[in-house]
Formats: C-alpha cells, sequence, structure tokens
C-alpha cells in the first residue's frame, strides 16, 4: 500500500529497510522538514505584554502592531485583554448602528432557537417579540398581579420577563395565547408548573 509523502506529495511506499515505516518518500524531503521546523523554532522573539507591561516569550508569526496588542499567558491577563476587546467591539458597534449590540443580538438568537426547535419538533409556533407581549398585559405581572417596572433590567428581581403559560417543557407552545408577563422572581418561584 503507498501513501503520498506530506512534503512533495509523491506516492511512495512506507515499508522502511531496518523495519520501521517510512514517513517521508527520500532523504531530501525528510531534510526539507527539518529546515521548516528549525525555522519555525528561530521566529521567537520578545514582546511587552499589553496589560501587565511584563516581558514574554512570543513567536514572531504577528506584525510587530499585533504584538503591542498582544497579552502573556497570564490568565488575568488575557482575561483584562479580552474584557477590553470586547468593551472597544460594544462601542464601535453602538456607533456604527446606533444600537447595543446585545438586545438585538439575544432577540435574534432566542427567536432562531425557538424557530429551530419548533421546526425540529412540529410544534405550532408564533413569531413576535417580547415587547409586544409587555405591551398587551399593560406592564402588570401577571402571576402576582402588581406592574413591572420597564426600566429595570435582568438580573433584578423584579425586572420584566416573558413566562410561558403552559412550560414548553410540559408540553407548552410558543404562541401569544401561552405567553405572558412576569417578574423574574416570579417566574422562577413558578418554575415548570401551570400557572393557574
Amino acid at each position: 500500500m503507498k501513501i503520498a509523502c506530506p512534503v512533495c506529495g509523491e506516492m511512495f511506499n512506507p515499508a522502511g529497510s531496518n523495519g520501521r515505516p517510512r514517513r517521508y518518500c527520500s532523504a531530501a524531503c525528510r531534510t526539507a522538514i527539518a529546515r521548516r521546523a528549525l525555522t519555525l523554532c528561530s521566529q521567537i522573539g520578545y514582546a511587552n505584554c499589553s496589560e501587565c507591561g511584563e516581558l514574554f516569550i512570543v513567536r514572531m508569526r504577528r506584525a510587530e502592531s499585533a504584538l503591542e496588542r498582544h497579552a502573556c499567558r497570564k490568565p488575568d491577563c488575557r482575561r483584562s485583554q479580552k474584557n477590553r476587546q470586547q468593551r472597544e467591539f460594544f462601542r464601535r458597534y453602538r456607533a456604527e448602528n446606533g444600537e447595543a449590540y446585545t438586545i438585538r443580538y439575544h432577540e435574534k438568537r432566542k427567536a432562531a432557537m425557538r424557530q429551530y426547535l419548533n421546526r425540529k419538533m412540529a410544534l405550532p409556533y408564533e413569531e413576535f417579540t417580547d415587547a409586544e407581549i409587555f405591551e398587551r398585559d399593560e406592564w402588570v405581572c401577571q402571576l402576582c398581579h402588581l406592574p413591572v417596572d420597564p426600566d429595570l433590567k435582568w438580573p433584578d428581581p423584579l425586572s420584566k420577563s416573558l413566562d410561558h403559560i403552559v412550560p414548553l417543557a410540559a408540553g407548552g407552545h410558543h404562541l401569544r395565547s401561552n405567553c405572558q408577563l412576569a417578574h423574574v422572581t416570579c417566574n422562577v418561584r413558578k418554575g415548570a408548573k401551570v400557572a393557574c
């Protein structure tokens, strides 16, 4: 059985004369791969961490401008670099689109996931936004019948949440008639039980 050489692609018989299988078709290919490995090893340099400022070893495959923004391997430096990059992305997204990234993104993700699951299970499904249900229920929690403040944001216990009267886990469907407004705490307390 012949195999292809990983360097030149030529087909060769891997059976060696000493009983060990060969990985390359010739000594020239074996030398070429060794030279390539030496070149990669020699491309090591030093850069200052963008977060803590300490000097660390880095492979020089990156451009010099990228090395200045590179963080060392400490978990705190990696975490703070990632947080800074996310903040920059969100700021840039808001400047370009005029709205926060997270609101539109999570609404789209939730809707897409619901559509996928309902299509997969062949369940009835209606497409609507949470805001439609909140307006319909006039910002009154349908579980405790107290008003819901529209300005409160999650994780505030009295913030808004969409509740399924017959939970999806209990066989309910994502329809307008099966959805209602509830405080986060009321929704969590209710759990997977059917609302009265």
